[in-house]
């Protein structure tokens, strides 16, 4: 495995599906991790709490990146 300790990683999609899971393989891997999804939702709070669960920081943006994020932005 390799070791991402010290390091931080930007998840788009983190919140659900793929993105979470290659969010928590990061995480078990040591990187801190920031996840990027539409909105909170039972996904989104699973995936970080699965994120969480390996002792890394989590944080989480909540943003459609379809759109300019001067609109679409709801948390940082």
């Amino acid at each position: 495995m390799i070791d991402l300790s010290g390091k931080c990683a930007l998840v788009t999609g983190g919140t659900q599906g793929v993105g979470a899971a290659i969010a928590e393989a990061l995480a078990t891997a040591g990187s801190d991790v920031i996840l990027q999804g539409l909105n909170e939702n039972d996904d989104a709070k699973a995936a970080v709490a699965a994120c969480k669960a390996q002792g890394v920081r989590v944080d989480t943006i909540y943003c459609n990146l379809a759109t300019p994020l001067s609109e679409s932005l709801s948390v940082i």
